[in-house]
């Protein structure tokens, strides 16, 4: 907490039992408090989970020019990732870049641990985890994995943060062997709020 003494400003520890700073200006004591409040969340959280998303060059200058939060609504929507269920929309993010890249697209970053800690209750689930079977017939599929149900389940479901992070870690040539339209395994955040704030993505 920050306290005024005379013309000084003191940042003291949560329960007031310590001087963490004195300075000349509330600015400044807040500016240490934000950097000490950051170290925290780091410590909690050592390893960031950056996303992917990717958006058409044609909104770079109107971003550019207005700001990202201008375009929030028109980039949610028109990422190529957005994918629709039949209970859901959410907002599609690959797991990596892709090895090279073969579209006109413009990358899209996601800082999903700082969004975790702001919306807990976020839906994470992982699509096309595993390839399509779409050469195969129904009972041939269902004789593999035991029941349509049992497949599907394989290829699309909930996903907790550590199997997001293990997921980033893979190498990407293996996670961008099929086509982004059909087989490349990533992620649908569903939050609660509806859309994602652009103060977690960055361009």
């Amino acid at each position: 907490m920050i306290v005024q003494r005379g013309k000084k400003w003191l940042l003291y520890t949560k329960d007031g039992s310590r001087i963490l700073g004195t300075h000349t200006t509330r600015k400044k004591a807040i500016a240490q408090e934000q950097a000490i409040l950051i170290s925290q969340r780091r410590r909690k959280n050592p390893t960031e989970i950056l996303l992917f998303g990717f958006y058409e060059p044609e909104l770079e200058e109107s971003i550019r020019e207005r700001g990202l939060d201008s375009e929030i609504q028109t980039l949610s929507y028109s990422l190529p990732s957005v994918e629709k269920t039949p209970s859901v929309l959410g907002h599609d993010f690959f797991f990596s870049h892709p090895p090279l890249q073969q579209w006109d697209l413009k990358t899209l970053q996601f800082n999903l641990t700082e969004f975790l800690e702001d919306y807990p209750d976020t839906l994470l689930i992982g699509t096309e985890l595993i390839p399509s079977l779409s050469d195969l017939t129904s009972e041939e599929i269902a004789h593999i994995f035991g029941s349509l149900d049992e497949y599907q389940s394989w290829r699309q479901r909930e996903l907790t943060v550590d199997t997001i992070q293990r997921y980033t870690q893979r190498n990407p040539e293996d996670l961008w062997k099929g086509s982004p339209e059909l087989n490349v395994p990533h992620l649908i955040v569903v939050p609660s709020a509806g859309l994602i704030p652009s103060q977690y993505l960055k361009i």
